[in-house]
């Protein structure tokens, strides 16, 4: 190949690695988590599509009816979608918090006190361990051996948000 011909393939994937979302291309990602909001720029409410321009694409995907649970590469762990729209955004990298500094490798005790002025809260156990839910403030905490192992954002519970519609 010519000189000439070797700047040109450069300069295309030059372009097309800036055409990837941050995530795909290693870089480090905003992974800050918001209750009832989010985590990083993925929104719950968005629609999927904006989501995954964000995330980059998922690794895997399981449909269940409207459905749609996307396994995601780190910061964020997985995406549940229902009809197009985000539902739900978890995250298991440590570098993933709260404001109040709760995320991936707190303690129960530090995660219990971060919301203790919580209306209500439940723990439930479940395959992976226990989930630590706070609904009218929308997060929860899986943990394992007292630990966070993961975070899931969610509309919190009476805030009015969208619910999905069935297409008729």
């Amino acid at each position: 190949m010519n000189t000439l011909a070797w700047r040109t393939w450069g300069l295309i994937a030059v372009l097309l690695v800036g055409l990837l979302p941050a995530a795909a291309r290693g870089a480090s990602v905003d992974c800050s988590i918001v209750e009832g909001t989010g985590i990083g720029g993925v929104r719950v409410g968005v629609d999927i599509k904006a989501a995954i321009a964000i995330t980059g694409p998922p690794i895997s995907q399981q449909v269940s009816g409207s459905q749609v649970t996307y396994t995601l590469r780190p910061p964020w762990s997985q995406m549940m979608a229902d009809y197009g729209i985000v539902r739900r955004i978890g995250a298991r990298a440590a570098e993933c918090r709260t404001k109040g500094g709760i995320g991936p490798g707190s303690t129960l005790t530090a995660a219990r006190d971060a919301y203790a002025g919580a209306t209500v809260s439940t723990l439930t156990p479940v395959p992976e361990g226990t989930l630590l839910s706070f609904p009218f403030i929308g997060i929860a905490f899986l943990l394992r051996r007292d630990r966070v192992q993961a975070v899931e954002v969610f509309a919190a519970e009476g805030t009015g948000a969208a619910r999905p519609v069935a297409p008729v």
